[in-house]
């Protein structure tokens, strides 16, 4: 347990990249076919309709690309990584959100870029504070050691007794 964690970066292993198998019924056999986990990320952000990375910049309140030039370069991007973006997009607003984001150089003591860091950092905050029942949600008065009780007003008091009597044991 004292081997330190690989930096994270846009490649990925082998077996991830070009041996991911899925696996389908067809007339009564179970067949595999295989593909490349990046490629299915790509499409699958296609297939869902989200914005282009260009899009998701601004949302972030990073500064919008203008052009592929190499001297349009943002700072998020490493010039190696730059220019293979360059090699595969005609325009900015072509780039894929998946492709653009995993190339960004990883924020401080972070495993994404700062597009990611944004994503993931807003779905958090939605979640939590959409969630009334969120277990920071909770009223001090209510709390009892290690375990503090609900705080929202959707369970009556014999609910809450049935969940908290609840074990994993069943």
């Amino acid at each position: 347990m004292r081997q330190h964690q690989q930096q994270s970066d846009r490649h990925f292993e082998a077996v991830v990249n070009e041996h991911v198998l899925l696996h389908t019924h067809v007339q009564g056999n179970w067949r595999k076919f295989g593909g490349d986990l990046v490629s299915f990320n790509i499409q699958r952000g296609r297939d869902h309709g989200l914005r282009g990375y260009n899009d998701w910049r601004c949302y972030c309140g990073l500064k919008p690309l203008t052009s592929m030039a190499a001297d349009a370069r943002p700072e998020e991007l490493s010039e190696e990584n730059w220019q293979k973006l360059g090699k595969i997009y005609k325009s900015v607003d072509q780039i894929d959100l998946y492709s653009a984001g995993i190339s960004e150089i990883n924020v401080e003591d972070g495993l994404v870029g700062p597009t990611f860091a944004c994503i993931i950092g807003h779905q958090a905050q939605r979640l939590r504070f959409g969630d009334r029942f969120f277990f920071t949600h909770l009223k001090p008065e209510k709390c009892k050691g290690a375990f503090c009780g609900f705080a929202g007003q959707g369970m009556n008091e014999d609910e809450k007794k049935v969940i908290r009597g609840r074990t994993l044991r069943g």
